[in-house]
C-alpha cells in the first residue's frame, strides 16, 4: 500500500521553523491536533529503535525494491521528458523542491514531504562521495569534474561557520583579565585539564588541528609524544590574535622565559609570533609582581618569625647598540631572600636579652677538644646504622637484585628519623626575594651597606624599627663561608657602639648548608683526584665514564653539578665491589641466595672492614712493605665519602640526626 500524498498526516518536519505558532497542519507539534498523532516513546533497545525508522525511510525502500531488475534509465529518461515539456531542468527543478520556489512551493504538502523524503534519505549520504568524486565512465579521457567545487566551497564554508562558534565558545576560557596577575593566579594553571576542556568544547577544532599536526604513521609510532601541546598553543595564539584579553597562556610563557633571562629582541620575534606578552608589558607585570610581594614581606616581618640569606651575583648587563653612554659592562651586586617560618618558631621578646646574656658568659668559656675528637657513643652508632642502610641500599637497587624475594624485610629499612624537621601544610616555609641591590658584599662596608638597604626593603629602617629590632628581634643571618666572617667582623668591630642595633647584637651568623655541601665535595676533589694512571684516583674514574670538565674545581657554572654525580656513581662502583670482596662471590647475583640477616651482617663487616675509620688506622699500622696500598686507598675513600653522602641525605629530609658531626 502506497503513501497517501493528499493526506500526509505522518509527515516529518525538518524545521520547526516552518510552521508558526497556530499552525493547523495536521502531525504538526504546533497543531492544535497534534496530541492525535503523538508518537509513542521509543524503547532503549536497539530492536524497539530500528521499528522506529522515519516513514519516508520505509517508503523509499518499497519503491527501490519494486524497482528492483527494472530499466532505471528509460524511466529517468521518462522524468526528464515530462521535466522538460513542463519547461524545467534538473538544476530548476531542485532549486523549487528544496527551499527555492516561490511560497506555493515551500508550503505544498506534497511538495514538503517529497523534499523531506530526499533530504532524510539513506541515499543522500551515499551520493555526496559521488558528486564530488564522480567514478568513471567506460570511455577514456579525464574524469568528470562533479559537483567538486560546490561541494569543497561548501565544506569550507560549514567549517569555517562551525570554528568560527567553537572559537568564540572558547574565548571566555582564554580571558586574562589585568586584576588577575598574582602569584595564586599564575601557579594554579593546569595545563593538562586545560587541554582535556578543549578537547571537550571544541572537538572540531581540536580534531582539524590534530588531523594537520599528526599524521596517521605518527600516531602508530610515536608512543610517548603526542601533539597535545601544540595544538593548545595553536588555539591560544588564535585566541590572543583575536582580543589582546584572550592571553590567558601567553602571559604564563611570558613570566615564565623574562625570569629565564629572555632577551628583548627574542621577545618582540615572540610577541610578533603571538606566543608571549609584549615586553613592555612582561617588565610592567614584573614590577606589579614585585611590589605586591614586598608589601606582603612587610607584613610578615611584622608578625611572623623570619630568617635572612644573602649572597654576591654577576649580572652581565648587555645593550644591543653601544654609545659611549650604553654600553655592555659586568656589574656585581647582591640578592637576599626571606624566609618566613611557621608561627610556632615565632620567639618571645624577651629571647633578645636572654642571647645577649649567653653570649656575654659563654664567651669567656674555653670549649674543650676532647669534646670535639671524642664522638658521643649514642650518635656513633646512629650514625653507623645508617651507613649500613645505605650500603644495603646500594646492593638492593643494583640491576642484580630486581627480583630479590626478600627486598621489602624489615632488616632493609631505613632507621627511624631522629630530631626531624617537621613537615606538612602547617609548617610551610615561605620564600620572599628581595630586590636586588647594586651593592658589593665583598667587604665589611658592602656588607654594612647591604645591610641597611635589605632594612630599607622591609620598612624596618624607622627609629621605632630599629630601636625594635636592637631590643627584640633575634635575626639568623645565613651566608656563605666569606658573608658570615664578613658579619661577624663587623659585629667585633662595633661592639662597643652606643645601642644595641648599631652593635648587631640582633644578628646571628650561620652558615649555609649548601655551601658546606660544595666545600665538602670540593675537598673530596683535591684530596683524591690523583691522575690517569694512579689507581683509585677519581681521575681514573672520571676517564672511564667520560666526564669532562671536572679536572679542575671550579666555582662558577656546572661543576658541582656534575661533581655530585659523580661522587655518588663512584661510591656506588666501590661498595659494589666491597660487596664481592665480603661476599667472597665474582658476581652480585650469588648474593641473592642468601638471607636478609646474613646481607645485615655482611653489611656491617663490609663497613668495618672496608669503609671506617677504625680499619683506616688498622691498615697504617701494617708495614709499608705489607700494606695493600690500593685497598688502603678505597678504604679512606669509602670512609669519606661517606660524610659527604649522609650529609646530602640529612639535607634532602630534613633529619638533623643524620648529620655526620
Amino acid at each position: 500500500m502506497d503513501f497517501d500524498y493528499e493526506n500526509p498526516d505522518l509527515e516529518a518536519f525538518e524545521d520547526e521553523d516552518d510552521c508558526d505558532d497556530e499552525c493547523d497542519c495536521p502531525g504538526c507539534l504546533f497543531s492544535d491536533n497534534a496530541s492525535d498523532t503523538t508518537p509513542e516513546p521509543l524503547s532503549d533497545s536497539e530492536d524497539e529503535q530500528e521499528l522506529h525508522d522515519p516513514i519516508q525511510w520505509e517508503q523509499t525502500r518499497r519503491m527501490k525494491a519494486r524497482l528492483e531488475g527494472q530499466d532505471l534509465a528509460s524511466k529517468v529518461l521518462s522524468v526528464l521528458d515530462t521535466m522538460h515539456a513542463e519547461g524545467m531542468n534538473v538544476p530548476i527543478f531542485m532549486e523549487a523542491l528544496c527551499y527555492g520556489g516561490d511560497a506555493a512551493c515551500r508550503s505544498n504538502d506534497r511538495i514538503r514531504y517529497a523534499r523531506t523524503c530526499f533530504l532524510m534519505s539513506e541515499q543522500l549520504p551515499c551520493m555526496l562521495p559521488d558528486w564530488h568524486k564522480p567514478p568513471r565512465n567506460h570511455n577514456k579521457g579525464r574524469r568528470p569534474a562533479g559537483a567538486r567545487r560546490a561541494l569543497e566551497e561548501f565544506a569550507v564554508n560549514c567549517t569555517t561557520s562551525m570554528i568560527d562558534r567553537e572559537m568564540e565558545h572558547l574565548a571566555p576560557h582564554f580571558l586574562s583579565s589585568p586584576d588577575e596577575l598574582s602569584q595564586e593566579h599564575l601557579t594554579c594553571f593546569d595545563f593538562n585539564d586545560f587541554t582535556d576542556l578543549l578537547k571537550r568544547e571544541a572537538p572540531v577544532l581540536w580534531s582539524l588541528l590534530d588531523r594537520i599536526a599528526y599524521t596517521d604513521k605518527q600516531r602508530a609510532r610515536n608512543t610517548c609524544k603526542g601533539p597535545d601541546m601544540v595544538i593548545l598553543h595553536l588555539i591560544s595564539q588564535a585566541q590572543y590574535t583575536r582580543s589582546n584579553r584572550g592571553g590567558r597562556i601567553t602571559k604564563l610563557w611570558a613570566i615564565y622565559l623574562k625570569a629565564c633571562g629572555l632577551s628583548a629582541h627574542a621577545f618582540d620575534a615572540l610577541h610578533a609570533l603571538g606566543i608571549v606578552m609584549s615586553h613592555k608589558w612582561t617588565a610592567n607585570a614584573y614590577g606589579e609582581l614585585s611590589r605586591r610581594a614586598m608589601d606582603e614581606v612587610r607584613r610578615e616581618v611584622q608578625h611572623s618569625p623570619w630568617v635572612i640569606s644573602h649572597d654576591n651575583v654577576n649580572i652581565p648587563m648587555r645593550v644591543f647598540s653601544q654609545r659611549l653612554h650604553n654600553q655592555s659592562h659586568f656589574t656585581s651586586g647582591c640578592a637576599a631572600t626571606v624566609w618566613v617560618l611557621p608561627q610556632d618558631a615565632l620567639l618571645p621578646t624577651t629571647a633578645n636579652q636572654e642571647f645577649r646574656s649567653f653570649r656575654s658568659i659563654r664567651c669567656t668559656e674555653r670549649f674543650s677538644y676532647c669534646d670535639i675528637q671524642d664522638f658521643d657513643p649514642i650518635v656513633h652508632s646512629r650514625i653507623k646504622k645508617q651507613h649500613i642502610f645505605h650500603v644495603l641500599r646500594i646492593l638492593l637497587d643494583s640491576p642484580e637484585f630486581a627480583d630479590y624475594s626478600h627486598s621489602d624485610n624489615e632488616l632493609f629499612k631505613p632507621p627511624p628519623p631522629v630530631d626531624q624537621l617537621p613537615c606538612g601544610p602547617d609548617n610551610i616555609v615561605k620564600q620572599y626575594m628581595l630586590g636586588t641591590t647594586d651593592i658589593e658584599e665583598a667587604s665589611y662596608e658592602g656588607n654594612d651597606k647591604v645591610m641597611a638597604e635589605l632594612f630599607r626593603q622591609m620598612a624596618l629602617n624607622s627609629e621605632e624599627e630599629m630601636k625594635k629590632t636592637g631590643a627584640e628581634r633575634v635575626i639568623p643571618w645565613i651566608g656563605d663561608q666569606m658573608t658570615v666572617e664578613r658579619l661577624r667582623g663587623l659585629i667585633r668591630y662595633r661592639h662597643e657602639d652606643f645601642n644595641a642595633f648599631d652593635r648587631m647584637d640582633y644578628v646571628i651568623p650561620i652558615f649555609g648548608w649548601f655551601h658546606l655541601q660544595m666545600a665538602l665535595a670540593n675537598s673530596l676533589h683535591k684530596q683524591y683526584l690523583g691522575t690517569s694512571a694512579g689507581i683509585g684516583g677519581l681521575q681514573q674514574a672520571f676517564d672511564i665514564l667520560k666526564r669532562k670538565g671536572l679536572q679542575k674545581a671550579e666555582t662558577k657554572g656546572p661543576f658541582w653539578h656534575h661533581l655530585d654525580e659523580a661522587l655518588h656513581h663512584i661510591d656506588e662502583a666501590h661498595l659494589r665491589a666491597s660487596w664481592l670482596v665480603v661476599g667472597k662471590v665474582v658476581s652480585l647475583d650469588q648474593l641473592k641466595t642468601k638471607s636478609p640477616r646474613e646481607l645485615l651482617a655482611l653489611a656491617v663487616r663490609l663497613i668495618d672492614e672496608h669503609a671506617s675509620r677504625k680499619a683506616v688506622t688498622r691498615m697504617m699500622h701494617v708495614p709499608d712493605k705489607d700494606r695493600d696500598q690500593v685497598q688502603a686507598q678505597f678504604t679512606r675513600w669509602n670512609a669519606d665519602v661517606f660524610v659527604y653522602i649522609e650529609l646530602t641525605a640529612a639535607m634532602k629530609v630534613g633529619c638533623k640526626g643524620l648529620l655526620p658531626f
